[in-house]
């Protein structure tokens, strides 16, 4: 009983949720992210290594407690307005590595990112943590939080997207044998890869109010056999309501109500009028990787052929001035 998640009042998931599939999809302050942070929570709180990456840049949420005051998880976070240790566009490979060789639970947060720094980092990242889990011999579970996967997993992948979305799905479709889970968070599930969405093993819906979003669903829904007379519930029910659908791994369709986090909701919107304490994130101790983070910018520089014509041009220019 101690190794199961209480994620809901009636829904309680076993352990092996760590490397299972998951889809939170519901429209904006439906409940959705909230219910991945308590999924999170539960994970990391009995023992799952899990990695946020943050497209939004609210997950900084955990490492307070509910009340906003006190300390929650003891998570880095890399990136983002929040950060303890600066992301550059060209560290995913090495934070790949952290996350391979600490076996820390992380918060990526690349909602600074231009689209073609997120790209470049998610391309990085997805590829080496792929390669080193495959080739882990007894490989940790680790859990893959993708937040507005739309944008790491898009429906319809042109040019350098292609390969984003190319190395993300087989992680998504193939994780499982290797100790990778994922739980994928989106408003628009009809901007998420069809061939994506379709590996979820557990899907929990929240408020969907949009004719786009439950054509997608209804597809998911027809896909698995199910009866899509639920999609009328959908645009009523309540903040943090939701029904879980996982045909084959729990055999269930069930609505539930999330359960309280322990962690600070930072989605929530503020309310007119109620004062919100000032957010303090302490620093945690991650110089080792600040160094190398660094490091990664010196080496993409070296490896970049732009800047190396930069350079012999420039030092062509000092020869020239020096031979006047």
């Amino acid at each position: 009983e101690s190794m199961k998640l209480h994620l809901a009042d009636i829904l309680s998931l076993p352990i092996d949720a760590a490397t299972q599939t998951f889809a939170f999809i519901g429209r904006k302050g439906s409940g959705k992210t909230y219910g991945a942070g308590k999924l999170t929570e539960l994970l990391i709180d009995h023992g799952v290594q899990v990695v946020v990456l943050d497209s939004v840049g609210n997950w900084y949420g955990l490492r307070l407690a509910a009340d906003g005051k006190h300390d929650g998880i003891d998570i880095p976070i890399l990136g983002g307005l929040r950060q303890d240790v600066s992301l550059e566009a060209t560290g995913g490979a090495l934070v790949a590595d952290v996350v391979a060789d600490s076996g820390r639970s992380l918060i990526i947060d690349v909602s600074q990112f231009s689209k073609g720094d997120r790209q470049r980092f998610a391309v990085g990242f997805g590829e080496r943590l792929w390669a080193r889990k495959k080739a882990e011999r007894d490989p940790s579970p680790v859990h893959l939080v993708i937040e507005e996967s739309q944008l790491i997993v898009p429906e319809r992948p042109q040019g350098d997207t292609a390969r984003m979305v190319g190395i993300f799905e087989e992680i998504i479709r193939l994780g499982r044998n290797y100790g990778i889970g994922v739980s994928m968070i989106t408003q628009r599930p009809q901007s998420v890869s069809k061939e994506v969405l379709n590996q979820t093993e557990c899907l929990m819906v929240f408020q969907v109010n949009g004719a786009h979003e439950r054509k997608a669903l209804k597809e998911w829904i027809v896909h698995q056999g199910m009866d899509v007379r639920l999609l009328d519930e959908l645009p009523s029910l309540k903040a943090g309501d939701c029904y879980v659908w996982s045909p084959q791994w729990l055999e269930i369709l069930q609505r539930v109500h999330i359960a309280s986090k322990r962690t600070f909701d930072s989605t929530s919107t503020p309310k007119v009028g109620v004062r919100v304490h000032q957010r303090e994130l302490k620093m945690l101790d991650l110089d080792d990787l600040k160094a190398k983070m660094a490091a990664t910018i010196e080496r993409a520089k070296a490896d970049d052929p732009r800047e190396l014509r930069r350079q012999i041009a420039d030092l062509g220019r000092q020869l020239r001035e020096a031979q006047r």
